[in-house]
């Protein structure tokens, strides 16, 4: 009986499983604005534009952003682009981040681009997401709680030994029942 008991349980959680939601996954939208033309610098043009490289570092929770040479940035994924944003898509729940941005040009006549100085820092927390319950109890019942009617009867339970009839309490049957509806 116990045996079967455990098979209802291991079925009813199996059935369940199937239904899970996701943990939810979070993203860091990242913006700002183009650098100004000055006398030095003609600015981003048609002929000359600009790309944009966004560096990243995760942070204790609550700290001051390291200074872009004090801390060890790394490029966040795939960044280096004309847009002026970026979604950081590789975020970990929980997790506090510092970012900054860098304008690269290629002015010619050089062929690799110039980059400039970091912008000034942003952070940001990501949410933790929260914890799981504790696992379910499960507690096999005299009485069926099932509602409605059934199409067809119940086959008699039973056993994995030669198919002999089980003694298994009839509400553990019905609570697989209801399950797979």
């Amino acid at each position: 009986m116990k045996r079967l008991i455990l098979l209802a349980a291991t079925l009813v959680l199996s059935v369940g499983c199937q239904a899970q939601l996701p943990p939810t996954t979070w993203q860091v939208a990242v913006t700002w604005q183009a650098p100004q033309a000055n006398t030095n610098w003609a600015g981003c043009t048609a002929q000359n534009p600009c790309t944009y490289a966004v560096s990243r570092i995760a942070v204790a929770s609550g700290t001051i952003c390291p200074t872009p040479s004090g801390g060890n940035y790394a490029l966040a994924g795939n960044s280096a682009s004309q847009a002026l944003n970026f979604l950081d898509t590789a975020v970990t729940p929980g997790t506090s981040y510092c970012y900054l941005v860098q304008t690269q040009q290629v002015i010619p006549p050089a062929t690799q681009p110039a980059t400039s100085s970091p912008s000034n820092t942003a952070f940001i927390a990501v949410p933790a997401n929260p914890g799981p319950p504790t696992a379910p109890s499960l507690t096999p019942s005299t009485q069926s709680t099932q509602t409605g009617s059934v199409e067809k009867p119940m086959p008699e339970p039973t056993s994995a030994v030669a198919g002999k009839p089980s003694s298994a309490p009839v509400g553990l049957v019905a609570v697989v029942v209801k399950q797979k509806r």
